[in-house]
């Protein structure tokens, strides 16, 4: 570039000129320096760059076309990117999910009568919203198996890919109280979640089922790029920490420092498999509803596995990007298949994130 510029120079052109020319290769100096580091931290961190010694030596010296020129890269999966992806704040978005309408969620209003259910992609959040609308609608199963889930409950944030309406569209052209879906941070909703008001249902699962359960979500799902990979490879990809809406710790790091507040509850999966009862007379007294105690028998069974997973107005076939021959949304619904998934290495890695976030937390998970 120093040689173009003395080139240029010689011609004689006009100083303005040649400033911009200046300008331009001190611009591309510095980008090529930047890369340059980049690479040279990939080299020395990435597995998946398989260079020599030799290579790896004429880059530290500065030669990064030198390094380029002869190596091979192997694709691995931990390199999954989501068409159309956005990273925002750690939290990667899909292209359903735009930083304008994060924007506008950020300033929208939310009150008392309004309920807010916020969790982690694959923790359990259809069940919940199922369990809530049953409660704030007197348990009324009739009208709950004529409407789909993601209409009755809006996903605020979400847009979906046949319609230029995102969630929070649909609430405003609704009567209030709003039930609302969120996968977003806590720290989208700090100033509604300090000011009080707003009731929000916190679901939380335990992280190795979750990780599992998200795998195979990875798989199904189109707007996630159908991944391809083994389990191996999403274990990776979750190293990375480059998972929809972001990592899993770092989410619930954010979500569950509210969960003594009186306008917080949380509801774990587990709980829902073991205490389905207990749980609902818990957000009953949460939400301020009562249910007559002829109904609850009939949620309870409208609520199970079985149930649900054969319900086309919350089992997600209707949806499109879901193509449940590569895996059910529903897919097992139990504590404990981890096991039939990580190595003892990947449960020490997650074993050791979970005693670092969650149980300082005050939090307790069942993993089996």
């Amino acid at each position: 570039m120093r040689t173009y510029l003395t080139h240029r120079q010689g011609l004689g052109l006009g100083q303005q000129l040649e400033k911009q020319i200046q300008e331009e290769c001190d611009y591309w100096e510095h980008i090529l320096r930047r890369v340059t580091a980049v690479i040279r931290t990939l080299a020395e961190r990435c597995s998946a760059f398989r260079g020599t010694e030799e290579r790896f030596g004429s880059l530290k010296n500065g030669n990064c076309l030198g390094f380029f020129e002869p190596i091979v890269f192997l694709p691995k999966m931990a390199d999954h990117r989501i068409p159309g992806e956005l990273v925002v704040d750690d939290m990667v978005l899909g292209p359903n999910v735009m930083p304008e309408t994060i924007q506008k969620v950020k300033s929208f209003e939310l009150k008392e009568e309004d309920v807010l259910i916020a969790s982690y992609v694959k923790t359990g959040t259809t069940w919940v919203q199922e369990l809530v609308w049953l409660i704030c609608n007197n348990g009324n199963i009739k009208e709950a198996r004529s409407m789909p889930i993601f209409e009755r409950i809006p996903f605020i944030e979400f847009t979906m890919n046949s319609s230029s309406k995102s969630g929070l569209d649909m609430l405003q052209v609704r009567p209030r109280p709003y039930l609302i879906k969120t996968h977003l941070r806590s720290d989208i909703y700090q100033s509604q979640i300090e000011a009080g008001k707003v009731k929000i249902i916190v679901g939380i699962r335990n992280p190795k089922d979750t990780l599992v359960s998200l795998y195979h979500f990875y798989r199904m799902n189109s707007n996630l790029g159908n991944f391809k990979g083994t389990w191996d490879d999403f274990f990776e990809l979750y190293k990375t920490k480059h998972l929809i809406f972001g990592d899993y710790f770092k989410w619930y790091s954010y979500w569950l420092q509210y969960k003594d507040k009186p306008n917080v509850k949380l509801v774990k999966y587990e709980d829902l498999h073991h205490r389905m009862s207990d749980v609902i007379d818990d957000v009953c007294q949460f939400l301020g509803k009562t249910l007559s105690r002829d109904v609850i028998p009939d949620i309870i069974q409208h609520l199970t596995f079985d149930d649900m997973s054969q319900n086309s107005m919350v089992n997600y076939t209707l949806i499109s990007m879901f193509d449940n021959d590569i895996s059910p949304f529903m897919r097992k619904g139990k504590i404990g298949d981890w096991k039939n998934y990580f190595s003892e290495e990947q449960s020490s890695v997650v074993d050791k994130r979970y005693r670092e976030v969650i149980e300082p937390l005050g939090v307790t998970l069942e993993f089996e």
